[in-house]
């Protein structure tokens, strides 16, 4: 640390080293409060979240952590969710819509969440103000049951559990909000309906 020479003292540079709260890994649970944290992966240290909820989802990404719950204790959708600056402290916050939410992932600098209520999904580009920027509808079936997300190759790709579909979604910094665009998954050579469950 670099002060000044005059009498104010005033510090005028300053070093730090060490390993930052984003190297944290955070593990959360349903149907209770209950969560963990770990600097190494190893030793482990016990939390709670602000309410027991059945929680989901966590995501690190801009220096923070976002969890989601797919529904209360009761099994009703909900419009809570949590975000943390290191891992231990966490606030609740409100979403723009009410879901049984399946899926967050972060990329490109935003946060994004699906559900499978509705086709709604939601997007933040800070953690902590959220924007509804649903999927459209699309196949026989006018709501999806879109059940999981995760961001590659400069894009967010989400799966449904109904009708072999799949989204792909990228952010426009005009709107705020993410394009999205269906694609059926052809990869079945019959009309069986599986129950797709997560993407990596």
């Amino acid at each position: 640390t670099e002060v000044t020479d005059d009498s104010t003292n005033s510090i005028v540079s300053f070093t730090s080293e060490g390993t930052g709260k984003s190297g944290r890994w955070v593990a959360i649970s349903r149907q209770s409060s209950a969560a963990l944290y770990s600097e190494d992966g190893d030793s482990w240290t016990s939390f709670n979240m602000p309410i027991a909820a059945d929680w989901e989802n966590v995501v690190g990404g801009n220096n923070m952590f976002v969890a989601f719950a797919k529904s209360d204790t009761l099994g009703n959708p909900t419009n809570t969710y949590a975000y943390s600056m290191n891992g231990e402290d966490w606030n609740l916050g409100v979403l723009p819509g009410t879901a049984v939410w399946t899926g967050v992932a972060f990329g490109n600098g935003v946060f994004v969440a699906v559900s499978e209520t509705n086709n709604i999904a939601v997007v933040s580009n800070n953690g902590i103000d959220w924007r509804r920027s649903d999927i459209p509808e699309f196949g026989d079936s006018t709501l999806n049951l879109w059940q999981d997300i995760t961001y590659g190759q400069a894009k967010f790709v989400a799966i449904a559990n109904s009708n072999k579909l799949s989204v792909e979604g990228s952010y426009n910094v005009n709107t705020g909000l993410i394009d999205w665009e269906t694609h059926i998954m052809d990869v079945v050579a019959d009309s069986t309906q599986l129950d797709w469950v997560s993407v990596a």
